[in-house]
């Protein structure tokens, strides 16, 4: 009776699961949407953002930092963390284009943070990142 009862619950969980992931999925799509700089870091592919440092001979341009606040009504909950995941992508993406308009090829030693906000009737969240923005020396191009 128990394997019945597990395999029941783990079939119901997956379902809620597989659901979950395609709301999110579509709520990402929508905020994408809504903030063109995603879409347009996605073409400038060449463009590294990376925590980690870089083992290639590289000239240092200067650091960069952004910032992204959200604010989210508490009765629209059903895109939070899509919600957020976007404001995240946003932040990446505001790195990669300062990249691109100091002529660099990557953000190295990324750093990422965010601090939520709540207030009657809605919740905010502020994202940031920073980095070092570099040109690669002897790039093969």
């Amino acid at each position: 009776m128990f394997e019945k009862f597990k395999e029941e619950f783990n079939k119901n969980m997956a379902e809620i699961k597989k659901k979950g992931e395609e709301k999110h999925k579509l709520a990402l799509e929508k905020y994408k949407k809504e903030y063109p700089e995603i879409t347009e870091a996605e073409q400038l592919s060449g463009i590294t953002v990376s925590t980690c440092g870089s083992n290639s001979n590289y000239e240092i341009i200067d650091v960069v930092y952004e910032n992204v606040t959200v604010t989210l009504k508490l009765t629209d909950w059903s895109g939070t963390k899509a919600y957020m995941d976007a404001a995240f992508l946003r932040v990446k993406a505001l790195l990669k284009i300062s990249c691109a308009e100091m002529g660099g090829d990557a953000v190295i030693n990324c750093g990422f943070n965010h601090q939520y906000n709540h207030n009657p009737g809605s919740m905010g969240a502020s994202f940031w990142g920073y980095g070092t923005v570099i040109k690669y020396v002897n790039k093969q191009q």
